[in-house]
């Protein structure tokens, strides 16, 4: 019989670790969330009771909207059974040693603390935003888990970003590995994406893992550590998350180079064969080659911008000819905000999607702020840049679709699509609809209705479905993970009976 794992779940949310790890194979015997969406999930579908711990809104240092929604957060929770069959453990900094004494032994600390703090959208503040914080918790939690718990695991999640705020990272290392707090150095100007630290008292590993190489259909990169603690057996972190060159998933670059010339952009580009291509830094081609397709470092992260011909009107000013087609930005754009790199094809989507944002806004936001993976896949739509704030937000019209906006837009809170009916051959009528909340739980590899919850009796509102899925963990990453954890454990405890 296989052993199992006992899990400790912070920053649970709406559990994508339970969902991916068997239950032949983990025990879950807590968790730990404060929200209200994911509490009432818990209690539901967990049984959990209301977080033992919710963050007082007394504290110090607080302004008025704090105090507020830390009042709002404590009433909103307030009708959930006290005592339930597993604990909500609540606010994971409010977690005592008796708390921990009463679970008993555990061997995974799992969670991914708050991203936005080390995401552009959230201004990259860092350690010194509270929410940043919460990593310096999670690592105090898992250091009194190692004395307490016997603690031998820990599996941490956070955004890409969180690799360029050396301190942070090196902080999160040093902490773990050297029992420092003073945070490890990077060999070059960021840490890269996939790495490991063999210290004195555990060994980190950590590697940048996409959804979209693991089955899902759409764009999400990860960084995803593990840590060895000094208690665990003797299992290495780095062949748990990495793998061999004829396995990994991320396709090898080709070896030969590709002399042809850019392929027509097919019958769906319905313009003149002799319309121009503006792509990136506003440069133009012949009829025939289009320009290299460049991937840059910006406010907005890396991106290609892909452009095929379409109909235009009001870009007199970003054209040099009424037959040159503007540059999809990554930043600065039409919207005056920082996240509308698009993919723009004229075929049909078989590829992935945008990311799924943290905030469940997909493309609404505070102008200038952005996610370094913010952007959505767009069929054959063409822009304008004449409308007002407001109509620049996500709309129609028969002869050019607005801009799908980066900026705030009301109540338009989830992830959007555009999408064509084609009534004749000659006619393409496009339409803009939201992302279902069961089309966002495939994205992220979650079971239909995995949120479909009752909330006072009545059916959960797709807002907070909508955020909770994006601020949750891809399922098959997941699973990736644990399945090799496991397997690694059993396979370092039987070597050890065998030495024995």
């Amino acid at each position: 019989m296989k052993p199992r794992l006992r899990v400790l779940s912070t920053c649970s949310g709406i559990s994508a670790a339970s969902a991916a790890w068997s239950e032949d194979e983990y025990e879950f015997v807590a968790f730990a969330d404060i929200d209200a969406f994911a509490s009432e999930w818990l209690a539901q579908r967990k049984g959990c009771g209301r977080p033992r711990y919710m963050p007082s809104p007394d504290g110090p240092g607080l302004d008025a909207k704090e105090i507020k929604a830390r009042r709002a957060a404590i009433k909103a929770v307030r009708h959930l059974p006290e005592i339930g069959r597993l604990p909500n453990l609540g606010d994971l900094s409010q977690i005592s040693d008796a708390d921990l004494r009463r679970l008993g032994p555990v061997d995974v600390l799992e969670g991914g603390t708050p991203c936005q703090a080390f995401s552009v959208a959230g201004l990259r503040a860092g350690l010194n935003d509270r929410r940043g914080g919460l990593m310096i918790e999670f690592i105090k939690l898992a250091k009194r888990m190692e004395r307490w718990n016997g603690l031998k695991y820990v599996v941490w999640e956070n955004v890409p970003g969180v690799l360029s705020d050396t301190a942070a990272y090196g902080a999160f290392l040093g902490s773990f590995a050297g029992g420092t707090s003073d945070p490890l150095v990077p060999p070059g100007r960021r840490w890269t994406g996939c790495g490991v630290v063999y210290g004195p008292e555990a060994s980190v590993a950590w590697r940048v893992l996409d959804a979209q190489y693991f089955g899902l259909a759409q764009r999400r990169s990860r960084v995803f550590a593990l840590v060895c603690l000094g208690g665990a057996p003797a299992v290495d972190p780095c062949t748990v998350l990495t793998e061999s060159d004829g396995v990994r998933r991320d396709h090898p670059p080709s070896r030969r180079p590709w002399e042809g010339g850019a392929g027509d952009p097919g019958e769906c580009a319905a313009v003149d064969r002799g319309l121009t291509y503006g792509i990136a830094d506003y440069s133009t081609c012949s009829e025939d080659i289009a320009p290299t397709l460049q991937s840059r470092m910006t406010a907005g992260g890396r991106m290609d911008a892909v452009a095929y011909p379409v109909a235009l009107t009001g870009h007199a000013e970003y054209a040099a000819n009424s037959n040159c087609l503007p540059s999809l930005r990554a930043s600065g754009g039409d919207c005056g905000g920082g996240s509308e790199a698009l993919i723009v094809t004229t075929h049909g989507a078989e590829g992935p999607v945008g990311t799924l944002c943290a905030s469940g806004a997909g493309t609404s936001r505070p102008a200038g702020q952005a996610n370094e993976l913010d952007y959505l896949v767009v069929h054959s739509v063409a822009f304008s840049a004449g409308n007002s704030a407001k109509a620049r937000g996500i709309g129609y019209t028969e002869e050019a679709t607005p801009p799908l906006r980066a900026g705030a837009s009301g109540t338009n809170q989830v992830p959007t699509v555009a999408s064509a009916t084609r009534r004749a051959a000659e006619a393409i009528r496009w339409i803009v609809r939201r992302l279902t909340p069961t089309e966002c739980e495939r994205l992220m590899g979650f079971e239909d209705g995995h949120t479909a919850i009752q909330i006072r009796g009545k059916a959960a509102a797709d807002g907070p479905r909508y955020r909770a899925l994006g601020n949750s963990m891809a399922v098959p990453c997941m699973k990736f993970i644990g399945e090799r954890l496991h397997a690694a454990h059993v396979e370092a405890v039987v070597g050890q009976r065998r030495a024995a």
